[in-house]
Order: structure tokens, then sequence, then C-alpha cells
């Protein structure tokens, strides 16, 4: 068995990602713990995460699990390659988070019509711990794990190479930085293959934007590509209207 496989993309060069990215800093820690791992780094990075993910893909070993993670996120648990093996023995993509369904014209993963308007308790799974950058640490538990579901959230996506080159499964460098999750999720699903949420201890250093122009660009993209063009009248229930600073932890949450 390969070790797993760390494909990530970074604005910064190798050696000041490892001393001051969240991801870095808990890649030495799991070395320290005898955790071994390939790291596929795309430094000082400008291009579309599918640019280096796909090459990700086309590169490993067949057998090798490879983990689609965000710079800003540490991962935290010592047992991580068997975590991840438990859980690709029940689905063939694991996640964090997700959503047991995906709704036409989606703006995100847990807001199924709006950003900032919440999907059902019962639809929303996994947990996530927040490192905030104005020093507060929150974790959110969104919902149930270890269960299928229609879409993960792209801070964390793991599966095998094999088995996503078997189905000539790729991610969309249309969607540069923004919906190539969802996008994926569902080629998964037309693939006849399964996404599940699994518990997997990490922690993230954002809570997420959803009020930039590329954003918004690629939500049109993304859209055009499974549904058609949206709708001209800006006051339809697919427009995602957004508020000012939406982010991914819900209300209520306890900070710390």
């Amino acid at each position: 068995m390969s070790p797993i496989g760390l494909v990530s993309a970074t604005r910064n060069d190798r050696d000041s990602f490892m001393q001051s990215s969240a991801l870095g800093k808990s890649l030495t820690q799991l070395q320290a713990l005898n955790v071994p791992f390939d790291l596929y780094l795309a430094e000082r990075n400008k291009s579309p995460l599918a640019t280096h993910y796909n090459r990700a893909i086309q590169q490993a070993p067949a057998n090798q699990i490879l983990i689609f993670v965000h710079d800003d996120v540490g991962l935290l648990d010592r047992h991580i390659t068997q975590r991840l093996q438990e859980g690709l023995q029940h689905f063939d993509a694991l996640g964090v988070v997700g959503n047991r369904v995906i709704r036409p014209r989606q703006p995100a993963w847990s807001f199924p019509e709006k950003i900032g308007q919440w999907d059902a308790a019962h639809r929303l799974l996994g947990a996530v711990h927040h490192s905030l950058a104005d020093g507060r640490e929150v974790f959110t538990r969104y919902g149930d794990t270890r269960c299928k579901a229609a879409v993960l959230d792209g801070l964390f996506i793991a599966a095998k190479a094999g088995v996503l080159r078997g189905k000539s499964l790729a991610f969309d460098p249309a969607l540069a930085f923004h919906f190539y999750d969802l996008d994926f999720c569902l080629q998964l699903g037309k693939a006849g293959l399964h996404a599940g949420v699994w518990p997997i201890a990490i922690s993230h250093g954002s809570a997420g934007r959803y009020d930039s122009e590329g954003w918004r660009q690629t939500y049109q993209i993304f859209c055009k590509k499974h549904w058609g063009p949206l709708p001209a009248n800006p006051n339809t229930p697919s427009n995602p209207n957004t508020p000012s600073n939406p982010n991914s932890i819900k209300p209520g949450t306890p900070t710390a």
C-alpha cells in the first residue's frame, strides 16, 4: 500500500509553506509521528487547482489515496491513514463535511438556494474545527458522519488515484478556485461512484467567502455547465443573493 498523497497548492514557496501554512505545519507534526505521506505541492501557484489536482491523479500509483486539500487546513488526526482506509471501504470518495442532496444551481454545499440560508439540519453532514484569523476557535458539528453524501466541501476530498483514473474523472480547470468540488461530486454520481462523509480531525483557517467577483463569475460557468444559463431575473430563487459577510460557521455555534 502506498503512503497517502497530499495534493495542495500554495502561493508560497515550499519552505514558507512548511513553516507558516496550517497544512505545512501539520505535516511536520505527522512526520514526527511517523505517519508516511507523499506531498504533491504546487508552489507559488496561480493556476486553477484542477491543473495540479489532475496531474497528481495521473502520476500517483493506482492504489494511492490522494487527499485534495487546501493549504489553510491542518491535519490533526494521527490515524488519518487508517481513517481513510476504513472510509474508502464504504465510499469511493471521502470528505469531512457535506450535504445529503444537491439541487440545481446550488451555490454552496451548505446553502441550497441562497448564500447564508442554511439547508435543513437533517441534510447537513460532518464536522470541522475552525481556527480563525481573529483568534477564535470554533468547532462546528453540521450533522451525522459516516454517511453517504451527494456533495462534499472541497477543503478536503480523498479518493484513490486508480478509482478516479478508471472512470476518467478529473477536476474542471474552468472552475479555477470555486465550485470545482460541487462539479467533481456531480461527476462522481454520473460515473456511478459514491461520496461519503467520514470523521477525520482537521482544522480549517477560513470560514469561507462567497462574495468575490471570481466567485460570481465561476458560479455562472458552473450553472451553465450543468443546468444552462442563469435566469435573467435577479429575484428568482436560483439567484444566490449574497450577504455582506457570509461564511460556513452556523449561527449559534459557540466560540472560544
